[in-house]
């Protein structure tokens, strides 16, 4: 997820002219650069049928790297390490940042961000999951 986390440093910098430094104001430029993307991306069968906007992949990767970073800036910032675990809620496996008893997803939650628009905002996720871990030390 480091190396995701580092495609997202280069795409936001390529892609919108904006520097992404791994501190917990930088998560708001992430809203940002999804806010811009989200536009993009396919939500109804009428996008899927005329294939317009982004594909599957694109938006897993984009989720992964997005999730990436910010999980990185928790996991700095809180501790903790990604694994890959049983979703609590399905039967698939999902990418978690891992600390002790807590767990987030950082990649779903840009999932769900880039599904449904701000009501999934990413940088009011961020300070709450960054004010409910435990503190490191």
């Amino acid at each position: 997820m480091e190396a995701y986390a580092k495609d997202a440093v280069d795409a936001a910098r390529a892609n919108y002219n904006v520097e992404l430094d791994y501190s917990p104001e930088s998560i708001k430029i992430v809203e940002e650069v999804l806010g811009k993307v989200y536009p993009s991306v396919r939500r109804s069968w009428l996008h899927r049928l005329f294939r317009i906007g982004l594909g599957e992949t694109d938006v897993d990767t984009i989720c992964k790297m997005f999730g990436g970073y910010i999980g990185e800036v928790v996991r700095r910032k809180r501790g903790g390490a990604w694994q890959i675990i049983q979703n609590p809620v399905g039967d698939e496996n999902v990418i978690a940042l891992v600390n002790g008893d807590d767990k987030i997803f950082p990649p779903s939650k840009v999932f769900k961000r880039l599904m449904n628009g701000e009501e999934d905002n990413v940088w009011f996720y961020f300070q709450v999951v960054t004010d409910a871990l435990t503190p490191v030390g």
